[in-house]
């Protein structure tokens, strides 16, 4: 929300589900961006959701050159925040920052004279009132969002677009429906100029890290094949070394090669032969077992 002394500008926001870990849905502020290149979402949200991080870097760059970095990115499906408003639903990509921006709008908007119908389903019930925003969801997604109803709420006022989210209230405010000091709030990503200093200089004091090889490519299969299943329990699957496996596989040519070898020794003497009968029975019977046992494990 940008404010000067004669024009406050009132950005679009609107209340979406986000589907967390367990496949449950929480709501969550989204400020809707066509001038954001990728879309972002609060540390504090994503740790709410619970959702796997990605390890992803991101340079994102402010107005004024000011710059933030984030570390990590996840994945979450978002969808209306009612199945009254629509059916939309899609994945996003989310890169994680700890704050977005300030709260939006700066101070509250008196919308009581405006021509704002009464049947709208508003996609932000609350876009008169300051609050926080977490997620911002940016030009990847933006024009697909808005659908082709759109008009203008006063002559000099915002205008109502609708979208999948519902109706967005966005545009010029104005002067009598809000009472605030002059103050500029820009829509950036980026921290402070000393927030940023500080980080990079804890950045630069990190210790060198005291893990071993194999620990940190432990730490690394820990991180990209662990999941966790609707109840909640940890689900990790079995850590495999390529060199390992081609050893097994070659091994197991020469097993074969010395097991036909000795199938033809027993063969060729006819006692053996008995022997290597109710062997093979044995082994089928074995086989069978153990097809059924894995089929009832499937079921």
């Amino acid at each position: 929300m940008y404010q000067n002394l004669t024009k406050q500008v009132l950005l679009s926001t609107a209340i979406v589900r986000i589907q967390d870990s367990l496949g449950n849905t929480r709501l969550a502020r989204a400020l809707l961006d066509s001038c954001s290149q990728f879309c972002f979402m609060t540390t504090r949200f994503s740790q709410q959701l619970k959702l796997r991080h990605v390890p992803e870097n991101l340079t994102v760059q402010g107005i004024g050159g000011s710059r933030a970095v984030s570390r990590k990115l996840v994945v979450a499906s978002v969808r209306a925040r009612t199945s009254y408003i629509s059916a939309f639903s899609r994945a996003m990509s989310f890169f994680l920052l700890p704050e977005l921006t300030a709260t939006l709008p700066a101070k509250r908007v008196e919308y009581e004279s405006w021509r704002l119908p009464h049947d709208v389903q508003l996609a932000d019930p609350r876009f008169s009132e300051p609050g926080e925003i977490d997620i911002i969801i940016g030009a990847e997604h933006f024009f697909d969002l808005l659908l082709e109803d759109r008009f203008k709420l006063t002559n000099d006022g915002p205008s109502l677009q609708n979208s999948v989210f519902g109706w967005i209230v966005a545009g010029t405010i104005p002067n009598k429906s809000v009472s605030c000091s002059p103050s500029s709030v820009t829509c950036s990503v980026a921290e402070i100029q000393e927030q940023l200093t500080k980080f990079w200089e804890l950045e630069s004091c990190r210790s060198a890290s005291t893990q071993s090889v194999e620990e940190s490519t432990c730490e690394e299969i820990f991180a990209e094949t662990t999941t966790r299943d609707c109840d909640g329990k940890f689900v990790v699957s079995l850590p495999k070394r390529d060199h390992v496996i081609r050893q097994l596989e070659e091994s197991r040519n020469a097993a074969l090669r010395r097991f036909f070898s000795v199938v033809k020794h027993f063969q060729s003497n006819s006692e053996k032969k008995s022997v290597l009968a109710t062997i093979s029975a044995h082994c089928k019977r074995r086989f069978y077992w153990e097809i059924c046992a894995s089929r009832n494990c499937k079921s």
